[in-house]
């Protein structure tokens, strides 16, 4: 074994292990990731659960959507005074309008589809499908059906493998329903339109502009309602979501994946360190690879504290990463095998031969 390689495994070692203790330093021990409200002038009294699901009751009921909500978030002592803290309305919309069961039946038929896609794309292997199971596991929970970001989340994902089996215009449309679902999902289709312009595809790029003069009616259209709606008693958040949390509301946002809110502060850590060493698997699809890196530094900056359950909008993305961590650990280890015949000179094809194992588990 070369010295060069010995010093390059002893930095890798520190590496995985200052991520590991860090996140493990930065998950507080007793963590509360279900939703509340930020209260203005009051104390909570409700989950936002909770208010979802008497809003989604009153629409059933046959008051209006605006109204519903607003009622709701002033009884819960919310801030209503500006148009972000109200939800857009299509899925509430959706759920007023179908018996529970089959939303429930729609939200799981979409994670079957998740776990089909997420077969075909990655490696076969048991291991790299199981990350996305657990992902899935989360939206076996009967509320799920009333958070966004679960809907959002599973689009999201949809649309990340779309691309990774080179479907552009199929990634693009799942992208823009999660925009429709959830505004938080909007520095994503940002991410894939500039993608799609930076390399020129212009069937694509088609899809993303006319989903986006779309979506300026649709957000106007609600922002219009909205402002009927609010009161001039109405309160404001008294804190900026701009908030930097660092490395804990990351954290916090990485335990709203299935299990993992169950799971030890160590088993999260661990997770931390799998996406640390997948980022250098050759194999990881390059929107998945933007992706999480751009709503990790997102997370570093925006979100309070009871905001860790968005943390659903990327657990299918933080899954897709999961499934490819075994091959950049090993590429990470002994980046030998995964380098062009070229760049290792000397090892010759039998050497190569042997790796390639290795190397298919990427």
């Amino acid at each position: 074994m070369s010295p060069a390689l010995l010093v390059r495994r002893a930095f890798v070692v520190a590496g995985l292990l200052l991520t590991f203790f860090a996140f493990l330093w930065a998950l507080p021990r007793n963590a509360d990731l279900a939703p509340r409200a930020s209260a203005a002038h009051a104390a909570p009294r409700r989950s936002d659960v909770q208010l979802f699901v008497r809003t989604v009751d009153d629409v059933r009921k046959g008051q209006a959507y605006y109204e519903a909500a607003g009622d709701e978030m002033r009884a819960g002592g919310y801030p209503t005074q500006s148009v972000f803290n109200w939800r857009q309305p299509l899925v509430y919309l959706a759920l007023s309008s179908v018996p529970l069961l089959l939303a429930q039946i729609w939200l799981a038929a979409l994670a079957v589809k998740l776990l089909w896609d997420t077969g075909k794309t990655v490696p076969r292997e048991t291991l790299a499908v199981l990350p996305m199971v657990n992902s899935c596991i989360g939206l076996l929970v009967p509320v799920a059906v009333y958070l966004t970001e679960a809907w959002a989340g599973l689009c999201i994902g949809l649309s990340l493998l779309a691309y990774a089996r080179n479907r552009e215009r199929a990634g693009a449309m799942w992208g823009l329903t999660a925009l429709f679902v959830r505004e938080l999902a909007a520095p994503y289709c940002l991410l894939a339109g500039s993608l799609a312009l930076w390399r020129r595809r212009w069937d694509e790029v088609r899809v993303w502009a006319a989903g986006a003069v779309c979506y300026a009616v649709y957000y106007g259209l609600h922002a219009v309602q909205v402002l009927r709606h609010v009161r001039p008693d109405d309160g404001a958040h008294l804190k900026s979501w701009v908030a930097f949390g660092g490395l804990p509301f990351l954290a916090e946002t990485l335990r709203a994946n299935g299990l993992l809110l169950l799971a030890p502060r160590f088993v999260v850590a661990i997770v931390a360190v799998a996406l640390v060493a997948a980022w250098w698997n050759a194999r990881l699809p390059l929107h998945a690879r933007a992706t999480l890196v751009m709503y990790g530094g997102l997370f570093l900056v925006v979100g309070l504290p009871f905001n860790g359950y968005w943390g659903l909008l990327i657990a299918p993305t933080v899954s897709l990463w999961l499934a490819h961590s075994w091959g950049g650990l090993c590429a990470l280890w002994d980046p030998a095998p995964f380098l062009p015949s070229s760049a290792a000179p000397g090892q010759g094809a039998s050497v190569r031969a042997a790796t390639a194992p290795v190397a298919s588990r990427v």
